[in-house]
């Protein structure tokens, strides 16, 4: 259990940074040992009453967050597209690649076709690179 180490709304900063660490943690536990089903809750700053909890610790979800009586939970949801040349490209039609279009974001990546070259008399585009 931590306290305000998580922030649930864009632009807000989580309160207990030093708690972020924990939820880490619980992450890679989680992975690397499933069967122990280890649950992260992050309760408000001014949340004190620990008998309310029991019901959230008993059936929460692997990560809940408590806020004002209610409870969070991460989901990834679609996003809507900011800009309408970034549209996703489908993947059956053509080979594709990823590329970087402006380094420094995540948004400076784009997926591009893929062109593939012609291959040449003892060369292969899937050849691995030799080692030296």
């Amino acid at each position: 259990m931590t306290r305000s180490a998580q922030s649930l709304h864009a632009g807000e900063a989580p309160a207990g940074l030093a708690a972020a660490g924990a939820w880490a943690f619980l992450g890679v536990l989680r992975v690397e040992h499933p069967e122990l089903q280890p649950r992260a809750i992050d309760i408000d700053a001014a949340a004190s009453d620990g008998a309310a909890l029991l019901p959230w610790l008993l059936g929460a979800g692997p990560d809940t967050a408590l806020r004002g009586g209610g409870a969070w939970v991460q989901r990834l949801v679609p996003l809507a597209l900011t800009h309408p040349d970034a549209a996703p490209a489908p993947v059956a039609d053509a080979p594709r690649r990823l590329e970087v279009a402006q380094a420094g974001t995540l948004d400076g990546l784009a997926i591009r076709p893929w062109r593939a070259r012609p291959c040449r008399p003892a060369r292969c585009a899937c050849a691995w690179p030799r080692r030296r």
